[in-house]
């Protein structure tokens, strides 16, 4: 049997994180290990997690820090995470019930060294389900990643949604950026996805991410959408696939995402200047034309990710859902939030 850590980093998540450890303790896998890493929290996060390590079977091992943000708490959990698989979540995310199992089953079947799930995005103003996402219909399929090399363009950079065999993160370092706006996952993720064989794919939502300012997650990326701090992220990660030889076969890819971060960040500009909200969804309009009708007649071709335009369906998911968190959440703006809702789900 094996082993999964599940290493949750939390900075003063007091307010969600007996909800997170429990959706961890309700998993039907339950060989598990807890690494808990506590990133200088000021709150009652430790009373909560010490409290909950009294009341349950699962080990779970704590270590404590000074807050020196994301990528530290990642590296200390990673140390000393003693599982075949490992499994990150944030303080404030939650897993479905049967999310392990599945991921687990997945990556055995496929002989993968990733597996990605879809996700559920939560706040107190909406609920959006990761449906764009370009492999939902392909559940249990293994992609190989050198055959596919897109599937990193159109893949979400994050980690939180993946569980990831262990000797695939041997060497891996998380790394620190003096600005915290610098998107971590996206300097690293891209990478990961490229050293590995297969990457498992999963057709259900299996992770419940909570999207609110505070959190350790969102401390580091409120601005992940402007381009100058992607840049930053995107240079890291062109450099580490040259430091490992690989960056001449996957230097259009990188183009792509280095276009895709462009593109959104244009975007965001314009929805977040005080443009009439009539103009605004003509713009989101134009490109739902725009990213999904280009690849319409593909949808239902079961190798369809290898369309060379397939990229632009990514480009709209990615654009959808990083706008609707940049609205402010005035009374127009919630409004523009349920006609956003409405068309995005009128594929």
């Amino acid at each position: 049997m094996k082993l999964i850590s599940v290493i949750i980093t939390a900075y003063n998540e007091e307010e969600y994180l007996l909800e997170c450890l429990k959706s961890v303790q309700q998993q039907t896998y339950n060989i598990l290990e807890i690494i808990f890493v506590d990133d200088g929290s000021n709150d009652h996060t430790l009373d909560i997690v010490n409290q909950f390590k009294d009341n349950t079977s699962l080990p779970i091992k704590i270590i404590t820090g000074e807050h020196k943000g994301l990528a530290n708490a990642r590296n200390k959990g990673l140390e000393v995470a003693k599982g075949d698989y490992i499994k990150f979540l944030d303080g404030d995310d939650t897993l479905h019930p049967k999310a392990l199992e599945k991921m687990l089953r997945t990556a055995l079947r496929c002989q993968a060294d990733v597996v990605k799930t879809s996700y559920n995005v939560l706040n107190r103003y909406y609920n959006f389900k990761n449906a764009f996402n370009v492999m939902n219909n392909h559940p249990y399929k293994g992609i190989n990643i050198s055959e596919h090399k897109d599937f990193i363009v159109l893949e979400s950079v994050g980690m939180g949604n993946k569980l990831y065999k262990r000797e695939i993160l041997d060497g891996i370092y998380f790394p620190h950026f003096s600005n915290p706006l610098v998107p971590l996952d996206l300097a690293i993720s891209p990478f990961i996805l490229a050293k590995s064989n297969i990457i498992g794919v999963t057709g259900k939502n299996l992770v419940n991410f909570r999207n609110h300012a505070d959190s350790l997650r969102n401390r580091e990326k409120s601005d992940s959408t402007s381009y100058l701090n992607s840049l930053e992220a995107l240079t890291y990660l062109e450099n580490l696939f040259k430091e490992e030889d690989l960056y001449e076969d996957y230097k259009t890819t990188l183009n792509k995402l280095n276009l895709v971060y462009r593109f959104m960040d244009s975007i965001n500009l314009i929805f977040k200047n005080n443009y009439p909200v009539s103009i605004k969804i003509a713009i989101f309009k134009r490109l739902q034309s725009l990213c999904y009708n280009t690849i319409k007649e593909s949808l239902n071709n079961p190798q369809f990710y290898q369309n060379e335009y397939v990229w632009w369906y990514s480009i709209f998911s990615k654009i959808y859902s990083s706008l609707v968190k940049t609205l402010k959440t005035s009374e127009t703006n919630e409004d523009l939030i349920s006609e956003i809702k409405e068309l995005h789900l009128k594929r």
